[in-house]
């Protein structure tokens, strides 16, 4: 019985071809940069073997940098991503990232977790609200503007992630119950700013001119609504007390790093807008038992301003993301002004999108708190307010946090 030959169609060849190239791409890739990337692992592993007591996380951290560095990850995102774009698709990785008809990248998202989970967490918050203004600190809730794909340039049949159903929903509870209410969700429309000028490409953050609105917004809300000045002279609202400098193709996103540079559409700039008055600050910024300190002038103490990668790999380490205050993710930020007459103290349960609004505020604050609301159980969010006094506390949302793991607190019913 003779064997019949099966034939190579197009796709087996392309799959074949395709796999030839990642290996050539690899193996040149670590021909070019492998020197300098085995030196950096060395160097890491040293360090954490004499820093950490637990060999479990001594070999985590090693085994996280191999993944990311000594495989050569970053040169395969961007092979997947080029794949990608040869495919004409608009997603990546099954969803993860999709694109839009202008570039933006947003995240996937069949399901946008719509319910009844709202209205307890307004609940809790109204309680949680109630207990510290019954010790006379003021308290409110800001809900931040969230990027979503404009109706007319989504693709079709493309699941874009979009909470703003359920921030309406969390909205009006919020109103219904009573608490004072910042609902920046409309800014980019009420300030007429563009998507290219309020949201990054690459990230779902808004970018520093567009945060720097919102902290505006912000200002005028809590005079309005506190009944009380906190821009008598009125130099915080004049934009030409501030410096705007814009560095060029610097900005590189979380979606961006992800999906890569070149199904993200390059690089994107970054504006940096910080007072011209210098002021004098010293910051803290780490975990509740352990964190660092700086101490400066704004530009010194608040921001990171090292933004010109040096090699191929910086190009992935989101130092644009970390311009304000430094690591988005610290559990814990403390900024205190020391030149300034005030003696206001505010802290604010935050996510991610506060962190150039927390710095601007510090201008009008004796003392800036924030705390990763997502990271900090109801101990020790407990114990922080019974060791610290403050005449403000503001919860701040983006849309896609509003889920209980960023409410902790009133857990049990009373």
């Amino acid at each position: 019985m003779m064997k019949k030959r099966r034939k190579w169609s197009g796709e087996r060849i392309f799959g074949v071809l395709f796999i030839v190239f990642l290996f050539g791409f690899s193996v040149s890739n670590w021909y070019l940069y492998g020197g300098k990337v085995e030196k950096e692992i060395r160097e890491e592993a040293e360090q954490v073997w004499r820093q950490e007591e637990d060999i479990g996380g001594a070999v985590a951290e090693i085994e996280e940098t191999v993944n990311e560095e000594l495989l050569l990850r970053y040169p395969m995102v961007e092979a997947y991503g080029l794949l990608q774009m040869a495919m004409g698709k608009k997603e990546e990785n099954g969803f993860d990232y999709v694109k839009d008809k202008r570039g933006f990248l947003h995240s996937g998202n069949f399901w946008s977790g719509f319910g009844d989970e709202q209205k307890e967490l307004a609940v809790r918050t109204r309680r949680f609200f109630d207990r510290l203004e019954a010790s006379g600190i003021k308290t409110g809730f800001v809900l931040w503007p969230m990027k979503t794909a404009e109706p007319q340039d989504q693709y079709y049949g493309i699941p874009y992630n979009d909470f703003t159903k359920l921030s309406a929903s969390m909205a009006a509870w919020l109103r219904y119950y009573g608490i004072p209410l910042l609902d920046l969700r409309n800014l980019k429309e009420e300030t007429g700013m563009s998507q290219e000028e309020f949201f990054f490409k690459t990230d779902h953050h808004w970018t520093p001119p567009a945060a720097f609105e919102g902290y505006l917004r912000l200002l005028d809300w809590m005079e309005e609504t506190y009944g009380e000045d906190f821009d008598p002279t009125g130099n915080l609202h004049n934009r030409g007390n501030y410096k705007w400098d814009i560095y060029e193709d610097v900005m590189l996103g979380s979606a961006g790093r992800d999906a890569g540079i070149l199904f993200s559409g390059g690089l994107e700039d970054y504006t940096v807008v910080y007072p011209r008055e210098e002021g004098e600050y010293i910051l803290k910024a780490g975990t509740l038992t352990e964190y660092i300190t700086k101490e400066g002038n704004f530009r010194e103490a608040l921001l990171e301003l090292d933004l010109e990668p040096e090699s191929y790999l910086e190009l992935y380490e989101q130092k644009a993301t970390k311009v304000y205050l430094g690591e988005s993710l610290y559990q814990y930020v403390s900024i205190e002004n020391c030149r300034t007459d005030s003696e206001r103290k505010i802290l604010l349960l935050r996510d991610s999108f506060s962190q150039p609004v927390g710095a601007f505020l510090a201008q009008s604050f004796k003392q800036v708190d924030m705390l990763w609301i997502v990271d900090i159980t109801e101990d020790e969010l407990e114990a922080f307010l019974e060791e610290n006094q403050y005449d403000y506390v503001l919860m701040a949302l983006y849309p896609e946090n509003l889920k209980s793991d960023a409410f902790p607190f009133e857990m049990e019913e009373p």
